[in-house]
């Protein structure tokens, strides 16, 4: 299911015209589903609250889909820390210096190499690199560099939060990474080995496995150290 599909919330039903759509003569009856008008032969579809022709379906259903992939895309980019305006103006100077338009997630990744830089909160930081890759992972594209920045950015965050020593969630099913359950390190190690994420084999995904992305992380260990650090 892409995420920006939305459940719709039932209605109260409303009273339906028994006209088909395209002769315009009365029905006796209807159906929910697709059926052939008995007057004109041609087909017949529920819509909502009336009949319609196939074809008004199809564009009803395509203009639906757009709307919600719309809000969706807003909702992205904020979490992104851009907007909408930003990114149409950012659309128009790619476009005008280039042959062909450029993809959408040219655009966001466009704007997004130049946000991330100036997040200064580190836990921000890497709920934005996660959001980027999960877009840009739909989209059928390699993520893993984001994935590893985004591991980065955690683990500099747990420093910061006076953690000298990480250990490894996992979920404990996934034959790729399972060994490493639990496993402890120092964060010097973990930034220079970086056992997390793993590209290939991760069936940690977390989501409804909606993503592709490894859904592993690393943890603060609160040892003795970390509690005399802290009081």
């Amino acid at each position: 299911m892409w995420p920006f599909t939305k459940k719709k919330e039932p209605e109260a039903p409303k009273e339906v015209k028994l006209e088909c759509p395209t002769c315009k003569k009365v029905l006796e009856k209807y159906s929910r589903t697709r059926f052939k008008c008995p007057h004109c032969r041609n087909w017949v579809c529920f819509w909502e609250d009336r009949l319609v022709t196939q074809e008004e379906k199809n564009r009803f259903r395509e203009e639906r889909q757009k709307k919600y992939y719309e809000e969706y895309f807003r909702e992205l980019l904020t979490k992104l820390g851009l907007t909408f305006e930003g990114f149409k103006e950012r659309e128009t100077k790619l476009t005008s210096s280039s042959e062909e338009p450029p993809k959408e997630e040219a655009v966001v990744m466009s704007l997004f190499n130049e946000n991330i830089l100036k997040t200064k909160d580190l836990r921000l930081m890497e709920q934005r690199y996660h959001e980027v890759a999960r877009y840009l992972d739909v989209k059928g594209n390699d993520t893993f560099h984001l994935q590893k920045a985004a591991a980065h950015a955690r683990l500099a965050a747990l420093k910061q939060e006076k953690f000298k020593k990480v250990y490894i969630l996992t979920n404990g099913n996934c034959d790729a990474c399972k060994a490493l359950d639990g496993k402890v390190m120092t964060i010097e190690e973990a930034k220079k080995m970086l056992p997390i994420p793993i590209r290939e084999g991760c069936t940690n995904r977390g989501e409804g496995d909606k993503y592709s992305i490894c859904a592993c992380s690393y943890q603060g260990e609160a040892d003795d150290e970390y509690i005399d650090r802290t009081l």
